[in-house]
């Protein structure tokens, strides 16, 4: 009967370290299969939305790895592998996602991802912030509506950390833009600007300090009344409505005498209307405040 006891026993735990070994090496196989298509591929591709094997192996690996498994595969050689892995991760809404997203910001590798018909490239880190920073998360069902996993205490640290650090993510832009006024920030704002970066533009003109109006219209430096607006451009004219003073009143008349009895419906003229409609009134001889309304 001990015999009988002992070998089902030995043949028990045999099983299990079996399973777990068949476990690891499904899962090595997937993560050996989807390196070597090294693409990114979302639920459809192309223009019929074909499913591609790819996603399978995604999915198959949800299904397979563990939540060690997947964190232990963030920190996979190949920038593919790490990616699907983050997402699995997000697509299951598992906890302390934050932690591995701030040690990955720095993660500049590129790949290649197919979404319907749409082939980009985009960051490792840049990936990573798109999946935790929706309007959308993209999983199995393509676009699902889901809210944001970063609490708000960690998206101000993410913040933070993009605006300070020199980090090349387009979230950066985002940052910039939604950006609300700090004494903290200010300088490292008006660093940026100093540095010629001008999407932090509108940031910086939100403080509305005098001392600023003059580093924010030498953005005008060669531009011309042709019709073509360059992001530049766009950024001087949003920065100047989000700062409306008469030190602009000047440049805003004569560029505005170039373009507006041209016919241009582009987003970025819409943009020019915003600071200059108070120059195309029937008083032209009154100053901006009082055009405006303002004592």
């Amino acid at each position: 009967m001990k015999c009988i006891l002992f070998l089902a026993f030995f043949i028990s735990i045999n099983c299990i370290y079996a399973q777990s070994g068949t476990k690891a090496e499904r899962i090595a196989k997937l993560v050996t299969a989807i390196a070597a298509e090294n693409t990114l591929m979302g639920e459809g591709v192309g223009i019929g939305g074909i499913r591609p094997e790819q996603y399978d192996r995604f999915e198959r690996l949800k299904t397979i790895a563990s939540e060690n498994d997947l964190r232990r595969l963030t920190r996979h050689d190949n920038a593919v592998v790490r990616c699907y892995a983050f997402w699995a991760l997000a697509d299951q809404q598992s906890p302390g996602l934050f932690p591995i997203l701030r040690d990955h910001l720095q993660d500049t590798a590129r790949v290649e991802q197919i979404f319907g018909c749409v082939i980009s490239q985009i960051s490792v880190a840049g990936f990573y912030i798109e999946l935790l920073m929706p309007p959308f998360l993209v999983t199995e069902d393509y676009y699902r509506e889901n809210q944001s996993q970063l609490s708000a205490s960690e998206k101000s640290q993410l913040d933070s950390i993009v605006l300070y650090q020199e980090i090349a993510l387009p979230y950066r832009n985002d940052v910039l833009r939604d950006h609300t006024p700090k004494a903290a920030d200010y300088n490292r704002i008006r660093e940026l600007v100093v540095d010629r970066m001008h999407v932090a533009l509108s940031a910086l003109a939100r403080y509305r300090k005098k001392d600023d109006r003059e580093l924010i219209l030498s953005f005008r430096e060669n531009m011309e009344g042709n019709g073509v607006f360059t992001d530049q451009d766009e950024s001087l004219f949003s920065a100047i409505a989000a700062f409306p003073d008469d030190y602009f009143l000047p440049f805003l008349e004569d560029h505005g005498r170039q373009i507006l009895e041209k016919d241009y419906f582009s987003s970025p003229w819409a943009t020019f209307t915003k600071p200059v409609r108070c120059t195309t009134g029937p008083e032209p001889g009154r100053s901006w405040s009082a055009r405006s309304g303002k004592k």
